[in-house]
C-alpha cells in the first residue's frame, strides 16, 4: 500500500474489476479525470472509483463510450455525485415526464447524439466558412435546434396526417 490518500492504478483495478488497461483508455478518453500525484506514484480516489463504476453500469445497459462521454459531460471535473451532464439529465428528466421510462430515454439521447455530433459538426464546419455574421457557440446551437424541429415538423408523415389523428 502506497498512501491511506488513495489507490494505486492496480489497488483500483482490483477494488473495482475492471483492468489497468481499461481504466488508463477510460482516462486518455477524458471519461475519467487524471490521478492525484503523490511523488512518482498517481493516485485515484472515492471519485474514480464513483465514475468507474458509473461507465461499468452504462456499458452493461447498452451505452456505448462515445454517448457514455456525452452523459457523463467526459472532460469535465466529475461532480461529488457523479451526476450525469446536466443538459442531458434535463433532457432525459422531460423525457420522463412525457412518460418515456428514464433507461429508454437514456438510450434514446445516446442514439440521438451518436447519429447527431457527426451531423452538428460538419454544420458548425460549414457555418465557420460560409457565415459571414460571428454568432455564439449558443447562438448557433439555437439555431441548430431551430432548424432540427422545423425537419421534424415537417417529416413527410407529419404532413399526411394530423398529429391528433395519430395512435
Amino acid at each position: 500500500m502506497v498512501s491511506s490518500h488513495g489507490y494505486t492504478i492496480e489497488e483500483l483495478s482490483s477494488a473495482i474489476g475492471m483492468s489497468v488497461r481499461n481504466i488508463r483508455a477510460h482516462q486518455t478518453r477524458g471519461l475519467l479525470p487524471a490521478p492525484a500525484k503523490s511523488g512518482r506514484f498517481a493516485l485515484y480516489g472515492p471519485v474514480h472509483m464513483r465514475r468507474l463504476e458509473q461507465i461499468a453500469s452504462l456499458q452493461k445497459q447498452g451505452f456505448n463510450l462515445v454517448s457514455i462521454a456525452a452523459m457523463l459531460g467526459a472532460g469535465q471535473e466529475p461532480q461529488e455525485t457523479g451526476a450525469a451532464c446536466p443538459e442531458v439529465m434535463r433532457a432525459a428528466i422531460d423525457m420522463a415526464a412525457a412518460g418515456i421510462p428514464l433507461p429508454t430515454a437514456l438510450r434514446f439521447l445516446a442514439q440521438a447524439m451518436d447519429s447527431v455530433i457527426p451531423v452538428a459538426q460538419a454544420m458548425a464546419d460549414a457555418h465557420a466558412e460560409r457565415v459571414p455574421v460571428p454568432y455564439s457557440e449558443e447562438d448557433f446551437a439555437e439555431l441548430l435546434v431551430s432548424a432540427f424541429r422545423v425537419v421534424v415538423a415537417n417529416r413527410p408523415e407529419n404532413r399526411i396526417r394530423p398529429r391528433a389523428a395519430a395512435g
